[in-house]
């Protein structure tokens, strides 16, 4: 059997360092980002992660936040019009 993955539209935001660390804080509604050299510290149900600069940090359809490497994304996600 084959199966595809559902059409979902999810938030998400690039993080390119810390030159945009509190905007993405705000967008994880985050008060203060935490931060290892330039690598974005982000706590999961399923543990913490760090966000290299370039990441995208994508809020999931549970309220989750993750971050996915560009290509990753890319192939997995294109841009809607809102």
């Amino acid at each position: 059997m084959k199966f595809k993955e559902k059409p979902v539209v999810i938030d998400a935001i690039k993080y390119k360092g810390r030159e945009n660390g509190m905007e993405v804080a705000k967008f994880m509604s985050c008060q203060h980002p935490y931060y290892r050299k330039e690598n974005l510290v982000i706590g999961t149900t399923k543990g913490v992660v760090e966000a290299v600069p370039g990441d995208w940090i994508v809020k999931d359809i549970h309220g989750e936040f993750r971050p996915l490497n560009p290509m990753i994304f890319e192939a997995m996600y294109e841009k809607v019009d809102e």
